[in-house]
């Protein structure tokens, strides 16, 4: 189709490009006026005309986010079984071996004193309802260097009836070297007493004792020498 369209044109160009018409051209300058058309058409041919024109295309660019592949990690496990220890078990004897213990016991070493009976008076207690009593002084002194505590008196007769409240008398402390002189009392009958005894307590016990065969009666001067002194402690004489 394409030769048939460039015979046409060629055809078309020889008739108007003609210096004389057609009807003045003999035959044999048709026949080589077409015969040159012809091969100047199949030249043309030969060569093409138009020059493609090739684009470059970039080639596609892949775009994409690799995932890497994790690396597979080879795990080892160990399975140790424990090698049983012996357990050495050791039996304990005890052997008691009875130990002596001394306990010391405090041994009462009694204070040095002095007690001494002075004598007796025979008298009437009204005030506790009680009829004829018997009233013994007592001297006490304190021979030692330390100072004495809770002294306590008690007097006994072989006459005694009723208890009296004045049968025992105490005093809180005695200093060392001092000396005191007290009363005590005992219910009693009428006749005389024909034995005496005073005992000095302390908290440990009994610290001196004195005994008589009979109470001795003191005469008013001796009674009244007493009572200026009845009660009161003073530095031994």
């Amino acid at each position: 189709m394409r030769l048939a369209f460039l015979l046409v044109v060629i055809l078309a160009c020889v008739v108007t490009s003609c210096e004389q018409p057609p009807e003045y051209l003999s035959a044999t300058q048709i026949n080589a006026t077409v015969q040159a058309a012809v091969a100047t058409a199949q030249a043309a041919m030969r060569t093409p005309s138009i020059t493609p024109t090739v684009t470059p295309t970039a080639p596609p660019t892949a775009t994409g986010t690799r995932t890497p592949v994790p690396t597979p990690t080879a795990t080892s496990t160990q399975t140790l079984t424990p090698t049983p220890t012996p357990t050495l078990t050791r039996t304990l004897t005890l052997t008691l071996t009875p130990t002596l213990t001394i306990t010391p016991t405090a041994t009462l070493i009694p204070p040095k004193v002095n007690t001494t009976l002075l004598g007796c008076e025979m008298g009437i207690d009204i005030a506790h309802g009680m009829g004829d009593v018997t009233n013994a002084f007592v001297r006490f002194r304190n021979l030692g260097d330390t100072e004495l505590t809770n002294i306590c008196f008690a007097l006994t007769l072989d006459n005694e009836g009723r208890s009296h409240p004045d049968k025992v008398r105490c005093i809180p402390s005695l200093r060392s070297h001092y000396e005191i002189t007290l009363k005590l009392t005992v219910d009693t009958d009428s006749r005389a007493p024909t034995s005496a005894a005073v005992a000095v307590m302390m908290p440990q016990g009994v610290i001196d004792k004195v005994s008589a065969p009979g109470c001795r009666l003191l005469s008013s001067l001796e009674l009244s020498q007493i009572n200026l002194i009845l009660n009161v402690p003073r530095v031994i004489q």
